[in-house]
């Protein structure tokens, strides 16, 4: 394995061991056979350990939703990092939905009533602090996974797991536990706690003063067919530096389109002036953009994102694009155009439903004549059935020592590489850029 790929992978050996410390100290404070003694210690020791594990995994949650540049070097791209937050969090949850339950079992024997109530908020507010963080939690997920609201409204219901962390923050440290008790695992959870709400306040709260911002102004749209869009922009000041493959997150201020952060990937080579963005419209804002005038101020944040074709370990590569998918390959394909890279050999996969769907085909068969390391593949599943490992493999013929790009939906790019690993491919072999907001 390359090093920059064992690089990539160090975010989940760091979440890893971050978590652990705090149960490795519980431990060592007192011998296990005296914490599994009977009914009501066993299940006060697993509620502590349910509860230590749930408030650190909340805590790195939320640092890695912060969009910290340095973090992709450590998880292979922005869009790992978010899919990691999304997956953790789901585990902070379940374990601090555990930790009250066990906590509540252990009073059983005493008295059923006295365990129901130790569920129920009262005059003790330390308790309370930890029911209301939980409480808010549950509404949040059932939210954001269940609530058909609009985006801008289930991101302000997101920016609450931060008040969520706080009152279980201060239901740790208020509470008499062996946090309390231990100076090393009280100053380890503590520091990791003030991490994550420092963090939470600069990108929630003070993001809009204290993150970078570089300013570009729309010169024109042009639109393709009844729902792509392609916003092509000149830098006020300079320009955003950044390498074929990689998105930003952008808003329009003034516009008659809503007033918010969203991401996509740049279509414009690093060496073009303007910058593109080529955008299908997926939901409501984004269906706003054909309305956008001409000299609308646009703020961006980025780059992020690690997918390009010049961080791959073979020279023999597989594209795919999955129908917007394409956005990154338009970059990479314009990048290739001034920089030969003569050493590739790449065959280049675009597939939609139908031929009307795709985009930029003259210029994308252009360049193919141009290049001479380049094949381009144009799939149409109405015509061909859906695109798969089978039909590339008979084509390209060996795929060791190949690496395969792919960015499209997401059921097309999960069921293309379990076909892929299914012929040999190596996992780390396969990149994906597959992005979600919440």
């Amino acid at each position: 394995m390359s090093a920059h790929r064992l690089k990539n992978r160090l975010g989940i050996v760091f979440i890893f061991f971050i978590a652990i410390i705090p149960l490795i100290l519980w431990i060592i404070m007192k011998p296990l056979d005296s914490r599994f003694v009977d009914f009501f210690s066993i299940f006060t020791s697993f509620g502590q350990i349910t509860g230590l594990l749930g408030i650190i995994l909340f805590a790195i949650t939320l640092i890695l939703s912060a969009r910290l540049h340095f973090l992709e070097n450590y998880f292979g791209g922005l869009d790992k990092v978010y899919n990691i937050h999304h997956k953790l969090g789901v585990i902070s949850f379940v374990f601090l939905a555990i930790h009250p339950l066990l906590l509540a079992i252990k009073l059983i024997p005493i008295s059923v009533i006295t365990s129901a109530k130790f569920l129920i908020p009262s005059s003790n507010w330390t308790i309370n602090f930890g029911i209301f963080s939980l409480l808010l939690m549950i509404t949040i997920l059932i939210v954001t996974f269940f609530a058909k609201w609009k985006y801008p409204n289930l991101k302000f219901a997101h920016k609450f797991l931060g008040t969520a962390f706080f009152l279980g923050a201060l239901h740790t440290f208020l509470t008499p536990s062996d946090v309390s008790q231990d100076i090393f695992l009280r100053v380890y959870i503590l520091g990791f706690s003030a991490i994550a709400i420092l963090v939470y306040l600069q990108r929630s709260i003070l993001g809009n003063f204290m993150t970078k911002k570089i300013t570009y102004i729309v010169e024109s749209l042009n639109i393709f067919g009844k729902d792509v869009v392609e916003i092509i922009m000149n830098p006020r000041d300079k320009k955003i530096q950044f390498t074929a493959g990689q998105f930003i997150f952008i808003k329009f201020e003034g516009a008659n389109v809503s007033n918010e952060y969203h991401p996509f990937t740049i279509s414009s080579a690093p060496h073009d002036d303007k910058l593109r963005l080529t955008i299908k419209a997926l939901g409501d804002w984004t269906s706003e953009l054909k309305n956008l005038k001409t000299g609308i101020i646009a703020k961006i944040e980025g780059p992020f994102g690690e997918f390009s074709y010049l961080k791959s370990k073979y020279k023999k590569q597989i594209w795919i694009a999955g129908g917007i998918g394409v956005t990154p390959f338009l970059s990479m394909l314009r990048d290739l155009k001034v920089n030969k890279h003569d050493g590739l050999k790449i065959d280049f996969y675009y597939t939609t439903k139908s031929a009307d769907e795709k985009v930029f085909v003259d210029e994308i068969l252009a360049i193919e004549k141009e290049l001479k390391n380049i094949k381009i593949n144009l799939y149409t599943s109405d015509e061909s059935g859906h695109l798969n490992a089978g039909v590339i493999n008979n084509a390209v013929g060996n795929l060791e020592e190949t690496d395969i790009f792919m960015c499209g939906p997401f059921n097309m790019m999960n069921n293309l590489k379990k076909q892929f690993v299914l012929l040999g491919v190596k996992k780390n072999s396969i990149h994906t850029e597959e992005f979600k907001l919440l």
